[in-house]
């Protein structure tokens, strides 16, 4: 998502993080904050032109042996040019918000 629909979910009450500054911002008093030490964040430019932010609806919490049994669904294909492409990618995602137990509250529409 970009820095708007970001910034929309803080207010909500949801942190938020770019991935590529790996830090949690929530909304406190108004202001965006550090989760970390409640100071005010000062977005860069940087910051701004990033596609890359998250929410905590986005994160996933999986077991490693869930993890691995959702390694099944995924298929792997060798091309004619003899690159490995894979399929099954959206069964994939399913399988593992279908397996998590944080997730299926939130995410009932793509299991």
């Amino acid at each position: 998502m970009n820095i708007i629909e970001a910034v929309k979910k803080a207010m909500s009450g949801q942190a938020i993080m770019s991935v590529e500054r790996n830090e949690w911002i929530i909304c406190s008093g108004g202001l965006l904050r550090w989760k970390s030490n409640r100071q005010a964040v000062t977005l860069t430019p940087r910051d701004i032109m990033c596609d890359k932010w998250i929410c905590e609806d986005d994160l996933i919490t999986i077991s490693k042996i869930q993890l691995d049994e959702s390694f099944s669904v995924l298929r792997f294909e060798i091309d004619s040019d003899g690159d490995i492409a894979v399929s099954n990618k959206d069964e994939f995602f399913k399988f593992i918000y279908g397996v998590s137990h944080t997730n299926k509250s939130r995410h009932k529409e793509d299991v």
